[in-house]
């Protein structure tokens, strides 16, 4: 079934706010149960519900952090999708490999982006690390980097939008300790352009 087509007017991308909180939560939470449900167990995915991504959210976005952005893919004043990064953050758990000098303040990292189903493969996943990668490097950021689960359907995006495999390593979790996989890139305005100028199916 098709997904709404709206013209581009209908759509934005913007700074997210803490009213965005609540429909962050919700498109997160669906997001671990439709992609994570093949390999992580049960309890960790209904642990991690729209209460629990509620509360942390709210708790993100009511403190500004330096260096930290998040932004929203909004549609006829929903918000449809979401992306958020800012300084590397140490990796919880053993790893193999990294990009060059990752803990230089000179590297971001993305945190996390998803969409509703209706918006995958439209285009708006390269639009919204664009806008991401734009803030990051408006803070001086030159290169990007990104941690990913190792068995998430949706990881070869990083690698059609010039990502290039990093690292490999184990995440501590409380009730789990899945594979990791980074992707990064070397010049965080070539990936802006590449996003800008890329194919509207990402």
């Amino acid at each position: 079934m098709k997904g709404p087509v709206l013209k581009k007017s209908t759509t934005r991308l913007r700074e997210a706010d803490l009213v965005d909180a609540d429909s962050i939560a919700e498109i997160h939470a669906e997001g671990w149960r439709r992609c994570y449900a093949g390999f992580l167990p049960p309890d960790a995915i209904a642990a991690r519900d729209e209460h629990w991504r509620r509360q942390t959210w709210r708790r993100k976005l009511a403190r500004e952090k330096k260096g930290c952005h998040a932004v929203v893919l909004e549609a006829a004043d929903r918000v449809v999708g979401f992306a958020a990064g800012g300084p590397v953050r140490p990796h919880e758990g053993p790893i193999e490999g990294a990009i060059d000098g990752p803990a230089e303040r000179k590297c971001a990292e993305i945190y996390t982006i998803y969409l509703a189903p209706d918006w995958q493969r439209k285009g708006w996943g390269r639009r919204l690390v664009s806008a991401l990668a734009v803030r990051l490097a408006a803070d001086g950021a030159e290169r990007l980097l990104v941690w990913c689960f190792q068995d998430n359907p949706n990881r070869p995006f990083f690698a059609r939008i010039g990502g290039e495999i990093v690292a490999s390593g184990q995440v501590l979790m409380a009730d789990c300790t899945p594979r990791e996989t980074a992707y990064g890139w070397r010049d965080i305005r070539a990936l802006i352009a590449a996003c800008d100028t890329g194919s509207n199916r990402e």
